[in-house]
């Protein structure tokens, strides 16, 4: 018996004795004995969600509901790695889709510094980092305030000015294409606010992906944000 295989075997027997002593139970269903089952995995390997989003194609893994939902908030909440990479699997669909074949550079919108401070870790790169995906961060600027319980166009008021880019990714994406990455696109107020500061600073956005979008109840649009159309 070479060492591999011991090694295969007493890892095997280490997760049997853990399975006991601490069974685990799905994120998505509850269902015992898999941090996320085989149909949870699936609510986020079906059909893409694509929309337009001030006049930018928006491309997500599934809707933000169900399972999708509860394993997108265990891993923003406890940054498992079953869950993460679970949804790493579908934001690499979603982003296979977005940059098309040419490729283009993929930048994320940063976590709140209240919600980095709490958790000790960025949600959306974890996700990224377990897709094999490097992207640059966004940078928050100003007060932040949370979104939750907000109108679509209070939404949208509140992340006006709340992201730069910092000056060495600026110079870099200068004229280039970029994808937007978020993990739950909700009014889309943040995303937009993205797209703003990222053609401000000279950068050419051309789509958004994210894990997954909340059906639509109230969605804003960077018209509404500058007060001109968007082709």
């Amino acid at each position: 018996m070479d060492a591999t295989h011991v090694r295969r075997v007493l890892a095997a027997a280490v997760a049997e004795a853990a399975a006991v002593l601490w069974p685990r139970a799905c994120a998505g269903c509850g269902a015992s004995d898999a941090a996320v089952c085989g149909a949870c995995r699936a609510a986020l390997a079906g059909p893409l969600v694509r929309e337009r989003l001030g006049g930018l194609p928006l491309v997500a893994a599934a809707h933000y509901e169900g399972a999708a939902r509860a394993i997108v908030r265990a891993a923003k909440e406890h940054g498992g790695g079953a869950e993460a990479a679970a949804l790493a699997a579908g934001l690499a669909r979603a982003l296979d889709a977005a940059t098309g074949a040419d490729g283009a550079v993929v930048v994320r919108v940063p976590s709140s510094r209240e919600g980095l401070r709490r958790r000790g870790f960025d949600p959306v790169r974890l996700v990224l980092r377990r897709a094999g995906v490097a992207a640059p961060a966004l940078r928050r600027v100003g007060r932040e305030g949370t979104q939750k319980g907000r109108a679509a166009g209070e939404r949208l008021a509140a992340a006006r000015g709340s992201l730069a880019v910092p000056a060495p990714l600026a110079r870099r994406l200068r004229g280039r294409e970029v994808v937007v990455v978020d993990d739950v696109v909700t009014t889309g107020a943040t995303a937009l606010e993205a797209v703003r500061a990222l053609r401000a600073a000279g950068a050419r956005p051309v789509a958004i992906a994210a894990v997954a979008r909340a059906r639509r109840t109230g969605v804003v649009t960077l018209a509404s944000a500058q007060g001109d159309h968007v082709a």
